[in-house]
């Protein structure tokens, strides 16, 4: 999947200090719309902190859907 190798590069430029953690934000969400990476994108929202803080509404607003698995991956980023 491109997505997922795509939200794992980015990963690991923000780690690596060659891109602000924020700046990965925006294409964190926006990969959260496609079905087949929404956990996955969820979860690297997660791992940014508080880097992510534009994302809460989003991510919040992702504890109440008919997934368990997005829900429990939302509730988790949040913390």
């Amino acid at each position: 999947e491109l997505r997922w190798k795509a939200i794992e590069q980015g990963l690991s430029l923000a780690k690596a200090e060659k891109l602000k953690p924020a700046e990965l934000v925006k294409p964190l969400v926006s990969a959260a719309s496609d079905p087949n990476s929404t956990v996955k994108a969820i979860n690297a929202l997660g791992s940014l902190g508080a880097d992510a803080r534009d994302a809460l509404p989003f991510l919040k607003s992702l504890k109440t859907n008919p997934e368990a698995a997005i829900r429990n991956a939302a509730t988790e980023a949040v913390k």
